[in-house]
């Protein structure tokens, strides 16, 4: 409960040379705060005597280990000392010091100690030299949070909290009457002992370049926001196992930092899982290849390892920077509206524990869950180990939700709290972009700071889904299938490109104004934008074409098609090759399962590099259609090349565990064709750049397929273009947005950065954010993987603003499933992965392979004729 410690042993305090009648130390049930301070500044006043010939560097051996082995010189016991250490004793403990945090005497021991250890705000060398440190027994290696080098490198144990270094060393009881706090109380938050209101924003430091985050967090102060809140996505700083990523967009400490130093709180949301529109919900997608299965989101043993691993990492690294500590951060939520996907108290009882253990027992942990009993129930943990917070719809009355809340609260530890006030939503691919009215928001806000209480505006600035990072969602199953698009704009008031000339914006600072316990700062201007016209692109290789350079030992071998996972793949692109041999009427082929999005060619396996792969048709998780492949004349078997998309994985709801690539056998006239080769493509992602990375190669190439593309089948193969545009003057490298208006589906990357996805035919978006960091003054290189159709005059745009209303009224994610057909393609797939179950052949008939979808009556009858059934009409 803040940083005050119910006293048992003896305090920490400044040497007594350094003390001010003005600084009076508090010991807890001590009336007598300046009496008996002896030695190195201890307080003997606590209620527990030292034991005889106890001193204090024996006490602050014992909890440390003997790494830093401290002298302690003749005499220097605090029984017999009086007043200010010695120096011998000072110089003793500066040597240790230095000999592994590189402290070079530059400032006071007190400087040196107190910084490094408690984490105050004295200047100084020696907490920024501990903060730099190379590597640690965590293997996070640089990037780690400042102090981190202390706990950990100096002292040789794991990252402990400041206050367990403390409290483990008897150096608990007495803080200063000054000391920071935050805690709950009387229904009320309170920050150093005095009512708080929560005024707060989530800001996704993962969505936004680390160049512009202190852009954005100025626009967020100028709103009137007092708090940040972020979450934090493992598989940003994880994305393979032990390849730690604290650095760029993934430096969280330095995020932190930034908001301390712009004066905001932080509501920290560290998971393991986060939602947040983002892939798997924020779990690295390596934990979908672990076999057995694991139980995500479960008090799953080996689930739980796992976690207790990487918070063993986050934890500490944030550690210091809890507001108790000296830090912004005042409270840390464990998982993420749990109360709609489980009901597994075992679970968030051992996420409280693990956090505890890394955090200490004084930080606020907290909950959000969905303002109904029932999510409630199963997302909270009673008592007050965990404060409870809730969400609802924008404009829902507020009131008897906050009286709720209450309940799964302890008495007088319910300050109401809707943790993600909503200023718009998400958007799908093939959706109109979602908008609500800037007039209705601030109503909404203003309903809930009526009566007391405190609001996370969610989102304040949405920021971009960059790279292939965006999440999707499912409705009754898992074919019901919608990819977020590549903007969070999520109709925030700061708009994606950092624009607050809006009326949202203007709406709820005037309310948060209204009630703000301090003056709301003036808003900056926008930053400036431009558009450099049309940028012409030229044909630089066929994708196919670039198979050859992938190295041999990459690609995987297997009697059956295994997902992307499985073969290290976590993103983008993978191949999956097989053969087969010619029929003069053509085959059918069948794929039950693709995640998410198949692209099918065939080529005469005898072709040398001249002949092109010939486009057979497209299957859609969320449209599954049998494809027919042509009679075609070959000397020898055909090669068919399955291209799969993974189109961002699932990242809420019951289907969660979401596989990609193809997840079930492929039929071939019924039977099922072995034989598998699996590619992976490799692109550069948010925070990875593939060791062969073909977007540098591509980008460096200036030799253009000679290739005529007029026929439908080879427009249709995926190709790379490129284009090598300049920027002229330094002022004009500025914010641009691209337009694909007139190109068909595919990703684009600026100077080698992973912008995003592009779609302009499904819509709604039309243009992909550039920000200004990505760009450079002098030459800039473009180059986009289309897989469908380019532009005929192979040309796109740069704009000065967004455009939002591309694609077809007729775009749809709409399944041709309906629940039978569901069914049997689950004992298809059930059959094809237990061979030794596979019932009669009456029931598993080959397939007549008909155009026609089989009417929904009687699963039995659909199986008799085949897997044509399950297919959609052609």
């Amino acid at each position: 409960m803040g940083a005050t410690i119910s006293g048992k042993t003896a305090g920490l305090m400044r040497p007594h040379h350094y003390q001010h009648d003005e600084q009076a130390h508090v010991c807890s049930n001590s009336s007598n705060n300046d009496a008996n301070t002896t030695g190195f500044g201890l307080n003997l006043s606590s209620h527990k005597e030292l034991p005889d010939g106890w001193s204090f560097v024996d006490g602050l051996q014992a909890p440390f280990g003997n790494k830093a082995g401290l002298a302690v010189p003749s005499g220097s016991t605090t029984a017999g000392a009086s007043g200010a250490p010695s120096g011998a004793l000072i110089q003793e403990m500066m040597n240790s010091l230095s000999y592994s945090s590189g402290f070079e005497g530059t400032n006071s021991f007190e400087d040196a100690f107190v910084s490094g250890v408690l984490n105050t705000n004295k200047g100084g060398n020696f907490h920024d030299s501990l903060s730099k440190a190379t590597t640690n027994d965590n293997g996070g290696g640089s990037g780690g949070g400042a102090g981190e080098g202390l706990t950990r490198d100096f002292l040789g144990l794991r990252a402990f909290s400041h206050s367990d270094i403390l409290s483990m060393a008897g150096l608990g009881n007495c803080v200063n009457a000054n000391a920071r706090s935050f805690e709950i109380a009387d229904d009320m938050f309170l920050k150093d002992g005095k009512p708080f209101r929560i005024i707060g924003g989530d800001l996704h430091y993962f969505r936004i370049l680390p160049e512009y985050w202190e852009d954005r967090l100025l626009r967020a102060k100028a709103l009137g926001l007092n708090t940040i809140q972020t979450y934090v996505p493992w598989n940003l700083h994880e994305p393979q196992p032990g390849n730690l990523v604290f650095e760029g967009i993934a430096d969280l400490v330095y995020f932190l930092k930034l908001c301390q130093k712009l004066d905001f709180l932080v509501m920290l949301r560290a998971g393991p899982y986060i939602c947040a529109e983002w892939d798997l919900g924020g779990f690295p997608a390596w934990l979908l290849a672990i076999e057995p299965a694991l139980k995500l989101r479960s008090s799953d043993p080996a689930y739980l390892k796992l976690v207790d691993k990487w918070w063993g990492i986050l934890l500490p690294k944030v550690a210091h920077l809890l507001y108790n500590n000296g830090g912004p951060i005042i409270m840390i939520q464990i998982e993420n509206e749990f109360g709609s996907y489980g009901d597994d108290q075992a679970y968030l009882h051992h996420l409280v524990k693990l956090a505890q253990e890394h955090l200490g027992e004084n930080i606020v942990l907290y909950t959000t869950d969905g303002g109904t009993r029932e999510t409630l129930e199963k997302g909270t943990i009673r008592g007050d180990a965990v404060f409870s917070a809730v969400d609802f719809s924008t404009g829902e009355d507020p009131s008897p939700i906050f009286k709720l809340q209450k309940e799964f609260n302890a008495p007088g530890k319910s300050p109401p709290l809707s943790a993600e006030f909503y200023t718009g939503w998400l958007t799908h691919w093939g959706e109109d972009l979602q908008r609500t009215g800037a007039d209705f928001t601030a109503s909404a806000l203003e309903k809930i700071f009526s009566q007391n209480g405190s609001a996370v505006l969610y989102m304040a600035h949405g920021g971009t889904n960059f790279g292939f990072y965006n999440g999707a969602n499912t409705n009754a199953d898992e074919y019901t299938y919608k990819p977020d698009i590549t903007s969070y704009d999520y109709d925030a008031p700061i708009k994606e490109s950092g624009d607050v000339d809006n009326a949202k914006f203007n709406a709820l600072k005037s309310v948060i104004g209204r009630h703000s316990a301090t003056s709301l700062p003036s808003v900056i201007p926008n930053n400036e934008k431009t558009g450099h016209g049309a940028i012409q692109l030229q044909k630089t290789a066929f994708l196919f074409d670039l198979i050859d350079m992938i190295n041999p030992a990459d690609v995987v071998e297997s009697r059956n098609p295994v997902s992307m996972e499985s073969v290290g793949q976590m993103f983008g692109f993978i191949v999956y090759v097989s053969e087969y041999t010619s029929k003069d009427d053509g085959s059918s082929l069948f794929i039950p399962k693709v995640h998410d999005r198949a692209q099918v060619f065939v080529l005469c396996s005898s072709d040398d590099k001249g002949g092109r792969p010939t486009y057979i048709g497209t299957i859609e998780r969320w449209s599954n259609v049998k494809l027919i492949l042509p009679n075609t004349k070959c000397a020898s078997n055909i090669s068919l090349f399955v291209l799969v998309e993974n189109m961002g994985r699932v990242n809420y709801g019951p289907y969660m565990f979401d596989r990609k690539g193809i997840l079930s056998s492929v039929y071939l006239d019924g039977r099922i064709l072995h034989g598998w080769k699996m590619i992976s493509i490799p692109f550069n992602n948010l925070n990875e750049v593939p060791k062969n990375n073909l977007i540098t190669q591509v980008s460096h190439s200036r030799i253009v397929t000679k290739l005529e593309d007029n026929s439908e089948t080879i427009s249709k193969e995926p190709a790379f273009y490129t284009a090598h545009f300049s920027i002229e003057k330094v002022n004009q490298v500025k914010d641009t947005f691209i337009s694909f208006s007139g190109w068909g589906k595919g990703i684009a990357f600026v100077n080698d950065f992973n912008i995003g996805r592009y779609w302009p035919s499904f819509g709604p978006q039309c243009t992909l954010y550039v920000p200004a960091p990505i760009l450079r003054h002098g030459e800039n290189v473009l180059v986009i993987l289309e897989l469908e159709s380019h532009h005929p005059e192979l040309v796109i745009q740069s704009v000065d603003q967004p455009d939002f209303a591309c694609g077809s009224s007729e775009a749809s994610f709409e399944s041709c499933f309906d629940p039978d057909i569901a069914a049997l393609a689950a004992i298809v797939m059930a059959v094809a992965a237990a061979p030794s179950l596979a019932p009669p052949a009456a029931f598993i008939a080959p397939a007549t392979f008909a155009n026609t979808a089989i009417p929904p009556t009687s699963i039995a009858l659909k199986a008799t004729v085949g897997f044509t059934a399950i297919s959609c009409a052609t």
